[in-house]
């Protein structure tokens, strides 16, 4: 009975930290955005506004994909979202693309407030889901601060914006690690 509960709460913390990891880097991303663009402290500002407006714009959207096809769909969804996001951010030629590929993987963050939720509310029993609320939410936290050092670091590494390869490799992993270890919504777990 423990063992299901810890199974479901670390697999989906593990999917918030990762995914946290790729939203978040976009905000330690700023100083290489700015090399990159020679832009202005307002316009990488413009940069972090794009992609809080696609969290906020999808969260609904994903609230009825979740429940409509369940959070191991769009949690899966979700993170292969967010590392095609990291790509688009790394790989975007210009700041206009830029702040496209921002908007969209904050739209992909979209997923995991009702996704994660809705996988600690429907797979762990009712005595237990604030403890398992507050451990996943540990993910954000950690997940920012990984992605902070992750950019940061690995800068000077081959091209200034490796981390964010790094973090869209561990997010695609992750996700395909995701969709097979989580129990299907049908094979009802609670714990």
């Amino acid at each position: 009975m423990a063992t299901r509960f810890w199974r479901i709460v670390l697999v989906v913390t593990g999917w918030h930290v990762v995914a946290s990891v790729c939203y978040y880097a976009v905000y330690a991303g700023g100083p290489l955005f700015r090399d990159a663009f020679s832009l202005s402290g307002f316009e990488i500002g413009l940069v972090i506004t794009a992609l809080s407006l696609g969290y906020a714009v999808s969260l609904l959207p994903f609230g009825v994909a979740t429940d409509r096809f369940g959070e191991r769909r769009t949690l899966t969804v979700g993170l292969t979202g967010l590392a095609l996001g990291a790509l688009a951010v790394a790989f975007a030629p210009s700041y206009w693309l830029l702040l496209v590929a921002a908007c969209a993987l904050g739209a992909m963050y979209g997923s995991a407030t009702p996704g994660t939720n809705k996988a600690i509310f429907d797979r762990v029993d009712a005595g237990r889901q604030h403890r398992a609320l507050g451990i996943k939410q540990v993910g954000p936290t950690v997940g920012s601060a990984v992605g902070a050092v992750l950019v940061t670091g690995l800068a000077g590494l081959l091209v200034p914006r490796s981390g964010f390869f790094v973090a869209a490799v561990v997010g695609l992993a992750t996700a395909v690690a995701f969709f097979v270890v989580y129990p299907d919504s049908d094979s009802s777990e609670a714990s």
